[in-house]
């Protein structure tokens, strides 16, 4: 981790600043040339300034390169500079030629091309634009306003973006689309495919498959349609009505662009190959599925500092596995549970003792050494707040703000709790929790330990498991007072359901074991 980066986040603040312009109305043509692999932009960008500053400051990706700014008509000088602590974006300074009114919006047009890289590409079989490269100029906190891009292609190719289609007209060089909707609808897909679309209260479904997946394509239409309902009933709509999901030729890892989910060929073969019966690989396909799917309801959320991207992730992924949960049962949850927490295990922040706060200084650019903790971390809320986690996510969904501190305190306004320690001992610490007890006396048919002096980090209670010749029962225990127990007991799991982040199974004390050792 560079040393920087801490303070990355101590002058965010101050790096706002710099953009005084609230950006109202996007629109671009984007030329294909086959001939030179090139894509040029040609963006028109309507904002309202904030103070009459004659510099001006937008964020591009570096895969850009812009070679004129004009003011209506009027090129602009104008100067690129890399940004270190933002992942392939650099900074555009741009001189106005006059000092511009806090009361009159300005119009800029930006000309600039990209050559083909992982965000941009296109040949004679599909074309790919995924603004998670950030393709179009923009501001750091610009929300939301309307786009319009007009695009000529192919005649043979259908198209899925998370916009509407409001122009079509076919000419001797192709089809003349525009496509209108927010500013987060700005990725494309266009690829030479059947299409089926299904709807399901307000959200339409769109799927692009080649033929010889058909029989796939239906299979992963009834499952989104299942996922969607499920969704819909614990969350209520997506952020955009229009769920786009397309199956590309190719070796790559399944992904969400923001507006569509792609879905490489290779994926789907070896599903086939790995699943030994059709109920198998449906089970495969769904959890690729709601992975992908989840972010529909939660990438759009607004977060109160950069740095918690691992929050958003954390709660993306969480609710992800409660619908596997729901779906497939507390058997295949339990076992997911289990290699996230073997695999945050091995991470590197648990090795090496990093925080999440500490790796995700500088805009979370590291936070994905702790990764799986910040799932982790929801499924240890979950438990506090007695399984009723997705009451909480519920009214974040609602407000579209989400923060750690917020999340927390709604746990403990809801439910009457007090979480300081999880904060300062799992977020602001790496605390690392043993689960033996520093005292275990089997006596009197009671089970005695203490959980709470040992593990200095963990103060909350924690489930112990009583297990039966004939049946087990489940305590949420305080980790002091006494538990009774019958004389047929064979063994006591501490956390059994891997509540507590780097327990990997659970600590077994035998029968035999207790009656015979004190810790």
């Amino acid at each position: 981790m560079n040393l920087y980066r801490p303070f990355i986040s101590s002058f965010y603040s101050r790096f706002l600043g710099l953009f005084t312009q609230k950006i109202t109305k996007l629109s671009a043509k984007i030329y294909l040339t086959e001939k030179t692999g090139l894509v040029e932009f040609e963006t028109t960008i309507k904002f309202r300034p904030t103070n009459n500053n004659q510099t001006i400051h937008f964020l591009l990706s570096r895969d850009c390169k812009p070679f004129e700014i004009n003011y209506l008509g009027l090129p602009l000088k104008f100067k690129t500079k890399p940004l270190r602590f933002l992942n392939n974006i650099q900074l555009l300074i741009i001189e106005l030629p006059i000092k511009p009114s806090i009361s009159l919006d300005l119009t800029l047009t930006f000309k600039y091309y990209c050559s083909q890289s992982q965000y941009i590409s296109f040949n004679s079989e599909s074309i790919l634009i995924d603004n998670r490269g950030r393709l179009f100029p923009y501001t750091p906190e610009d929300g939301k306003y309307y786009s319009e891009v007009n695009l000529i292609i192919p005649q043979s190719l259908h198209i899925i973006s998370g916009g509407k289609i409001i122009r079509k007209t076919l000419k001797h060089n192709g089809q003349h689309l525009t496509i209108g909707g927010d500013s987060s609808n700005l990725s494309f897909i266009m690829t030479p495919s059947l299409k089926t679309t299904e709807t399901i209260g307000d959200i339409t479904i769109t799927l692009l498959y080649p033929r010889q997946y058909l029989n796939q394509a239906r299979t992963l239409i009834n499952l989104t349609k299942l996922i969607v309902q499920k969704y819909l009933d614990n969350y209520g709509n997506p952020n955009n009505l229009l769920i786009n999901i397309a199956i590309i030729p190719g070796d790559f890892e399944i992904y969400f662009d923001g507006d569509n989910i792609i879905i490489p060929t290779s994926l789907l073969e070896r599903i086939k190959e790995e699943g030994k019966n059709p109920k198998e690989r449906e089970k495969l396909y769904f959890i690729n599925l709601v992975h992908q799917l989840s972010k529909y309801w939660w990438n759009n959320l607004s977060l109160t500092h950069p740095d918690e991207i691992w929050l958003l992730n954390g709660v993306t992924k969480y609710s992800a596995l409660l619908t596997i949960k729901d779906t497939y049962g507390d058997e295949c949850f339990y076992q997911m549970i289990a290699k996230l927490q073997q695999n945050y295990v091995n991470s590197i922040g648990y090795r090496e003792n990093i925080s999440i706060i500490k790796s995700s200084y500088g805009l979370g650019r590291d936070w994905e050494i702790n990764y799986p903790l910040n799932v982790l971390l929801i499924h240890t809320l979950n438990f506090l707040s007695n399984g009723k986690i997705n009451q909480i996510l519920q009214q974040i969904k609602q407000e579209q703000q989400l923060s750690w501190t917020k999340l927390i305190t709604l746990i403990n306004k809801k439910y009457d709790l007090d979480l300081k320690w999880l904060t300062d001992n799992f977020i602001k610490k790496h605390s690392k929790c043993s689960l033996e007890l520093t005292k275990v006396e089997w006596e009197k048919s009671e089970f005695k330990g203490n959980f709470l002096e040992k593990n200095k980090g963990w103060k909350g209670p924690i489930e112990i498991l009583l297990v039966y010749e004939d049946n087990e029962t489940l305590y949420k225990w305080d980790g002091l007072t006494l538990i009774k127990t019958k004389e047929d007991i064979k063994k006591i799991i501490i956390d059994p359901n891997l509540y507590i982040p780097g327990n990997t199974s659970g600590v077994v004390y035998e029968n035999n074991f207790l009656k015979e050792v004190s810790l």
